[in-house]
């Protein structure tokens, strides 16, 4: 579990630091302050890195689009590749020293990004058989040097990510070349298991297979108590493939549900976004097991007079499933019940904290936490005062 969470030079943080987190965290704030880009820095640490993570993140917002760059201020030429959007200002950094980092201090492990400047050279070298061979070698280079440009050659540009278990290099020529090569590093056997829910729903596709990954466990019956939250009379859930004529693809499978005095159950989708809402959240729980659930908007579809049910299941899962979780909010009714499930359950640490702008000259509009644990969250609400 993550207890103190860092995150330096990446989207919209030159540094925020997080102590203290919970089992179940809460993430509120203003628009732009930053709430989904915790939730991807936690997706790029859980998965360790794994380039086909940051592929997904940057292709969801449409930053893999190209736009003609001019030179950048130190004169070597701004590369257009996607990865620049990760850092601050969507540009790689005009010096050393400024590498994206995502860790929690309390276990020692994080995530490195690093926009590098060098040359590409070749060495000799001899084998065992005393053959004479060549290999390439990248021959670093400070972006201060004022040799910079002493060679003939223009310095070439990538990044250099690092974890504590391996290091690779990214190549930013972004192509479908490049791309086959470096995914083939493939995932860290030493990343955490995560699932992240977007504000939009997920696919009929993904929610299938999440339930084929927990069919057959106590996930069905906990899958048709969520259900009941909202509508009591549900009484069966299955995944059907939708046969041939449909107006969806052909193979397609959907969730439907046995309705209790009804000879013929129905589409899940037809009851409303409250009921699709609340099955992503239980089967991202249980296929979250052992790792992150990071949920964006938390209360999409959800009236506010089911939601403490919701949170008290929450709880209740995180702490059985061993799952941290991390939710954004807009809204009140959300902070609300939430600080209400946090109080009653003593024994899974419930923690929301607020990211907000500091208005100090001397820190420059940076985005700062400040974060609320059960007591003083309780008070707060309780006294009606504003934490969103």
């Amino acid at each position: 579990m993550i207890h103190d969470l860092t995150i330096r030079n990446f989207r919209l943080f030159d540094e925020l630091s997080i102590n203290g987190l919970g089992r179940v965290n809460l993430i509120v704030g203003k628009n732009n302050s930053g709430k989904s880009a915790v939730l991807e820095a936690l997706t790029i640490y859980a998965s360790q890195g794994d380039p086909a993570t940051l592929y997904s993140i940057l292709g969801s917002h449409d930053e893999n689009l190209r736009f003609d760059n001019p030179l950048s201020e130190s004169g070597v030429e701004a590369i257009d590749s996607s990865f620049r959007h990760l850092f601050p200002n969507r540009r790689f950094p005009e010096e050393d020293g400024k590498e994206i980092y995502i860790g929690d201090s309390s276990r020692g492990s994080y995530v490195q990004l690093e926009h590098r400047l060098f040359f590409e050279v070749f060495e000799e070298f001899q084998d065992e058989s005393g053959s004479t061979l060549r290999r390439r070698k990248r021959v670093p280079l400070e972006k201060s040097s004022p040799d910079l440009f002493s060679q003939d050659t223009t310095p070439e540009q990538a990044l250099f990510l690092s974890t504590k278990n391996r290091s690779f290099w990214l190549d930013l020529a972004d192509t479908p070349l490049s791309r086959r090569r470096y995914l083939t590093h493939g995932a860290d056997a030493r990343s955490i298991p995560h699932v992240y829910v977007p504000t939009d729903f997920i696919t009929a596709e993904r929610l299938a297979s999440m339930w084929d990954s927990v069919a057959l466990t106590e996930a069905e019956e906990y899958s048709l108590k969520a259900l009941k939250i909202i509508d009591e009379s549900v009484s069966g859930l299955a995944f059907v493939q939708k046969k041939e004529g449909s107006f969806t693809k052909e193979g397609a499978r959907v969730a439907i549900v046995k309705i209790s005095g009804q000879s013929v159950p129905i589409p899940l989708a037809s009851m409303g976004d409250g009921m699709t809402r609340l099955l992503q959240l239980v089967l991202a729980l249980f296929s979250a097991k052992g790792g992150l659930l990071l949920l964006d908007e938390f209360e999409n579809g959800l009236h506010f007079s089911v939601q403490k049910q919701i949170w008290d299941m929450v709880f209740h899962l995180a702490k059985e499933l061993d799952v941290q979780v991390f939710c954004t909010t807009h809204s009140r009714d959300c902070v609300e019940a939430f600080s209400q499930s946090a109080q009653e359950d003593t024994a899974t640490k419930g923690v929301l904290f607020r990211l907000g702008r500091s208005v100090a000259p001397k820190d420059a509009n940076r985005i700062f936490a400040t974060v609320f644990d059960e007591n003083r969250l309780s008070r707060m609400t309780e006294a009606d005062i504003e934490v969103r």
